[in-house]
Order: C-alpha cells, then sequence, then structure tokens
C-alpha cells in the first residue's frame, strides 16, 4: 500500500508542477538548438551535449531493465512465499487462483514501469543542469582568452549562469514534495523491510524489495550531491581566473557572477532538508534503528 501511494503522490505533484516541467523541457531542448559561432566554444558545446546524450541512453536502457526487473522478480517471489500472499485480492478469484497471482506480476511490473516514467523525467532535467554547469564551468576556464576576442563574452557567462540558477530553482520547485514522500515512504518500507529480513532471514522478497527503495532513494540523493559539488566547483574556477587582469567594468560584472556562485546551490526536500549522500545514510541509520526497537520491544 505504501508503494501506491508514493506513486499516487509522484503522478499527482507532478501534474501540479506541470507549467515548471514544462519550462525546463524548453530550457533543455535550447541547449542542443543552440549554435556558437566560435569553434572553441562549439567545440566545448557539442563535446559536453554528445557525452550527454551517450551516457543518458545508456542509463535509460540499463536503469528502465533495472527497475522492470526489481518490480518483476518482486511480484514472481511472492507466489511460492506462503507469508507475503496476494498483495491485491481480486473480487470473486480465490486467494491461490493463478489467475490472481498472474495479474499481481502484470499490476507490479506496470508499477515499476511506471516509476521508471516519473522517476526518470526528474532525472533527465537534473542531469542536463549537471551538464549544463559542466559546459559553464569550461567557458570559465578560458574566461582571460576569450575576454579579448570576444567583448560580450562576460554577457554570455551570466546569461548561462542565471539560466541555470533558474532551472535548479524549478527543478527544486517541482521535487519538493515527490522527494519529500519518498522520504517519508522509503523509511516506512526500510523498516517493515528491515524487520521481516531480520525475522526471516532467507526471505528474497525482502532483500529485492530492499534494493529497489534503497536505489529509488539513493538516486534522488546522488543527484543532489552532484549538482551541489558541481556549484561549488564553478565558485572555485572563478576564483581561479585572472580576474584582476580585466578591464573596470568587466571586473564590475566578474564579481556579480561571484557573488551568484557563492550561493548555495542544490536539491531539498520539503525546501528544508538537502538532497546528499549524508541524507541517505541518515535514512538507512533511523529506519534501521527504529527496526531495532521495534524488535526489542516485541521480545
Amino acid at each position: 500500500m505504501t508503494g501506491f501511494l508514493q506513486l499516487l503522490s509522484k503522478i499527482v505533484f507532478g501534474a501540479l508542477e506541470r507549467e515548471a516541467f514544462v519550462e525546463l523541457m524548453k530550457w533543455i531542448e535550447s541547449l542542443y538548438r543552440e549554435q556558437e559561432s566560435d569553434p572553441q566554444l562549439r567545440f566545448i558545446l557539442e563535446k559536453h551535449l554528445i557525452w550527454a546524450m551517450k551516457l543518458w541512453k545508456i542509463l535509460n536502457k540499463w536503469l528502465r531493465i533495472v527497475y522492470f526487473v526489481l518490480a518483476l522478480l518482486s511480484a514472481v517471489c511472492m507466489r511460492p512465499n506462503s507469508t507475503a500472499g496476494l498483495v491485491v485480492k481480486i473480487p470473486f478469484l480465490g486467494d491461490q487462483s493463478e489467475i490472481s497471482y498472474i495479474l499481481q506480476i502484470i499490476l507490479f511490473s506496470m508499477i515499476g514501469l511506471l516509476l521508471f516514467v516519473v522517476d526518470f523525467a526528474i532525472f533527465f532535467v537534473g542531469f542536463h543542469i549537471m551538464v549544463a554547469l559542466n559546459i559553464l564551468n569550461d567557458f570559465i576556464k578560458i574566461l582571460h582568452e576569450k575576454i579579448v576576442e570576444i567583448p560580450h563574452f562576460l554577457s554570455i557567462v551570466v546569461k548561462r549562469h542565471c539560466d541555470i540558477i533558474q532551472s535548479i530553482d524549478l527543478l527544486n520547485k517541482i521535487i519538493e514534495k515527490i522527494s519529500f514522500v519518498q522520504i517519508l515512504t522509503s523509511v516506512t518500507l526500510l523498516i517493515t523491510l528491515f524487520a521481516s529480513m531480520r525475522t526471516e532471514r532467507f526471505q528474497v522478497l525482502s532483500y529485492i524489495l530492499c534494493l529497489f527503495v534503497m536505489g529509488q532513494t539513493l538516486v534522488f540523493c546522488v543527484f543532489g550531491e552532484f549538482i551541489k559539488h558541481k556549484t561549488e566547483r564553478l565558485s572555485t574556477t572563478l576564483y581561479l581566473t585572472n580576474w584582476y587582469e580585466l578591464s573596470l567594468r568587466d571586473q564590475k560584472t566578474f564579481l556579480l557572477i561571484l557573488r551568484m556562485s557563492q550561493r548555495e546551490y542544490g536539491l531539498k526536500a520539503a525546501g528544508m532538508y538537502e538532497l546528499n549522500i549524508y541524507l541517505f545514510i541518515q535514512i538507512i541509520k533511523v529506519a534501521f534503528s527504529y527496526c531495532a526497537i521495534l524488535y526489542a520491544l516485541s521480545e
């Protein structure tokens, strides 16, 4: 039931923020349509965008398989398991009816694919924000060289930086409720699964579901960690440029970019909890601790 609520909430909250998602998709499309007249800038763009498409195709293929296989294995493992039984009982069909189990396998497989679609829509945006940060970082590295050849180069950097900041804010708006629901349901599911694994050590189904839940939560946290790391690296790259050799007018613009880069950027659940590896570890610790307490009280 917790898994169904998680899926339903993701669909509902995602639909409510449809306009923000459409705006982000338009921004991603503009990344691929952008043309730079300068050969070096064009090379940087093509290098990162071609790499992004190749990597995304690989991730899209294999993670879709992982989502589907784990959901399918979860449903199949319930058939010989007398304690698990049917999750969804179909009216007018017996509890041990083969039709009921076949329908349950189809249902679990569809849920796995739906979770893939919902989660990967978010991952797709986060992935391209990281790509845009890499492009901007490479642009800043050649700032001192290009500002002589292209007088308005700083304005290009400022625009890219503002676009990325806006994209991160929009992504935060989309996932602040979705990620919070993900954390709550993950803790609840992990407590139940840890308890099941402790009472029945050879419960294969619990291990599969635990892997699925942890993987879902980990991906959100990894994206938050990477975006935060790349924005911090951007600030470091700016500090390492020879900004003091720029003209007074360019120095003022540069200070504006530097000030923007000093702000902390990242993904947050409910606008409060930063999505990073530390949060993932805390979720595992909380779930395991509550499981241990419940197990001790039941003794």
